[in-house]
């Protein structure tokens, strides 16, 4: 039976994410924010095992119910073991799956031709790594396509700045950014390539990120392109009050070895907690002081959001730029290994050292101080009123116009 929310909707939203854990989240959350507090008719595409993947990591179901999720045709792809490819720690073996996502262009092409007959206009909201993908939709006269960046804006910019060095930059902007050598692999570089191009088609675009954050580098970007509006609608997370969290039932996280004696030393002082676990309720927690992060933006943004000071210890991708934002911009947190020692084997001493700095020291206390201020006033501005929800009701204006 037809849902009744997608009868004759006067606007459509399309969501495209790209298959990778974070991405699916953080996309997910922009749907059900969407689709449960303003009413907009969202259809999640993807394949039925990357749908999947996202549905199970919402403790809401009932969230889920106003999505339609669209299962396209996606021709298989091995799962190979995690390996190391060359002298980065980025996860090759999802390789595969980034490039079956090329496929999707047709049959994305022909779920835009039925959609654009359903309604007066088609918001095509897509990762900037599917902008190969959705290029079709750009060609229907009723269809916008707007890009919605799942990294800092401060990675964003920061790369556009090292491309160029001819874009202005803030006033307080870090001299030696971490190398972006070893983050990704060659082929994941050669995805990126394809894409760009086709990134041109967008209208505007949306980051998961809060002006009280990030508003100088927002800023900086719009300045460096005045032909695309741009809104800062995060943390989505807070939006939605959690209700999007980490679950999982892996075997391989359950059969996961400490070492010998681990978790007898840890009775009494911790707990260890096998699979997947709900993160930003634990951040939450009045009992977390710290919070021992690889940087992915959206970690950052659940520690942010609670108030909770981050030791930062990058892989790959954009984290070792994720942590600079939080350790010499945002000053809530300290870093564990710099980047330029990343084929360093790190030592028990360096972690312990690092912790015990952010916990029990001057330095960490000011740190926690400094996060706390940053969580609160972060929280305030996903109210009714405040900046964050002005930007996404901006959008919702714009995209209804």
């Amino acid at each position: 039976m037809a849902n009744p929310h997608y009868q004759s909707a006067p606007v459509i939203m399309v969501a495209v994410p790209f298959p990778a854990q974070s991405h699916l989240n953080q996309m997910l959350q922009l749907s059900c924010l969407l689709s449960s507090c303003y009413n907009l008719p969202v259809h999640y595409v993807g394949s039925s095992i990357h749908i999947c993947q996202a549905k199970l990591r919402c403790s809401t179901p009932l969230l889920l119910t106003r999505i339609q999720f669209r299962d396209l045709p996606f021709p298989p792809f091995p799962s190979p073991f995690p390996i190391r490819d060359g002298d980065t720690d980025f996860p090759a073996h999802l390789q595969p799956s980034f490039d079956s996502s090329l496929n999707l262009r047709e049959p994305f092409a022909a779920l835009i031709d039925t959609l654009s007959s359903q309604a007066k206009k088609v918001v095509v909201i897509h990762d900037p790594l599917m902008a190969f993908a959705v290029q079709d939709a750009a060609s229907f006269p009723n269809v916008e396509l707007y890009i919605f960046h799942t990294s800092s804006a401060f990675t964003s910019f920061s790369i556009q700045w090292e491309r160029t060095r001819e874009i202005s930059a803030p006033k307080y902007f870090p001299e030696n950014l971490p190398s972006m050598e070893g983050c990704l692999t060659n082929k994941v570089v050669n995805l990126i390539t394809i894409h760009r191009e086709f990134t041109k088609l967008r209208s505007g675009d949306l980051h998961n990120t809060c002006r009280v954050i990030e508003g100088e580098y927002i800023d900086h970007l719009a300045q460096n392109d005045k032909l695309r509006r741009r809104w800062a609608v995060g943390p989505l997370s807070h939006h939605l009050g959690g209700r999007i969290e980490k679950q999982s039932n892996s075997k391989e996280d359950q059969n996961l070895e400490l070492p010998e004696g681990f978790e007898e030393r840890a009775e009494g002082k911790g707990m260890v907690v096998r699979g997947w676990v709900p993160q930003a309720e634990i951040l939450k927690h009045p009992s977390t002081g710290g919070f021992l992060s690889h940087c992915g933006w959206d970690s950052c943004l659940e520690s942010i959001s609670a108030g909770v000071p981050i030791a930062a210890w990058p892989m790959h991708s954009d984290q070792p730029r994720n942590a600079t934002l939080v350790t010499q911009v945002l000053k809530v947190g300290l870093i564990v290994r710099e980047w330029s020692h990343i084929e360093e084997l790190i030592m028990a001493s360096t972690i312990k050292e690092a912790l015990r700095t952010l916990m029990a020291s001057r330095e960490g206390e000011m740190m926690r101080k400094s996060a706390e201020e940053l969580g609160r006033a972060v929280r305030q501005a996903t109210e009714e009123g405040e900046v964050s929800r002005k930007e996404l009701e901006s959008f919702i204006n714009h995209i209804s116009r």
